[in-house]
């Protein structure tokens, strides 16, 4: 079925003590989520989803494996999420 994403309402930078159950219930300070820029949105795309951790599909792509061929991601919206490493937006 149809998926709408949206801007979280809010979030944390600080990590949870996964040591505890529940973890951090309440210890951990969140912040408003901010509105969601987009560059060259003149238009609306909709399509099946792809894509996931930069990092990770980089190692997949270079080693080969867990790739469809080209030709399956035709019509996809490529969503890519970055680790701690933030690469430039250009």
């Amino acid at each position: 079925g149809d998926l709408e994403i949206r801007p979280v309402e809010e979030f944390s930078e600080d990590e949870a003590d996964w040591a505890q159950a529940p973890p951090n219930e309440g210890q951990v300070l969140t912040q408003p989520g901010g509105e969601w820029g987009w560059y060259n949105a003149s238009q609306v795309v909709t399509g099946p989803t792809w894509g996931g951790n930069l990092e990770i599909l980089h190692w997949n792509l270079a080693v080969g494996r867990w790739i469809r061929p080209v030709e399956d991601y035709e019509g996809c919206v490529l969503l890519l999420e970055t680790s701690e490493e933030m690469p430039t937006a250009r």
